[in-house]
């Protein structure tokens, strides 16, 4: 009998469960302190263009582009150029659609 998670996690999309966890490691990163110089949860270190609820903001925001990040490295099956090419365009997009 399976438990009550791994059938929860089977029945997730992976790419968007993988773009969860990406999000979820950001996020842990961005909270963890003290990091001297650098933007925590506690100071923004020596950055005056940063800040921990930017940074927060920001994990989530490419949260989309993380599964489709993802579901493209899927369904292309092994690492390629084709892929690398298309994980390129989904980062120009991406970041087309945040300056805008």
């Amino acid at each position: 009998m399976k438990s009550h998670v791994l059938e929860h996690i089977e029945s997730r999309n992976p790419g968007e469960w993988l773009a969860e966890l990406v999000v979820d490691a950001l996020l842990d990163e961005a909270r963890l302190a003290p990091k001297p110089g650098l933007v925590d949860s506690r100071r923004n270190g020596a950055h005056t263009d940063l800040e921990f609820a930017l940074m927060c903001r920001s994990a989530r925001a490419l949260k989309p582009a993380f599964a489709a990040m993802a579901e493209a490295g899927r369904a292309a099956g092994a690492p390629t150029l084709a892929l690398r090419e298309t994980l390129g365009r989904f980062g120009k997009l991406h970041r087309q659609k945040a300056r805008s």
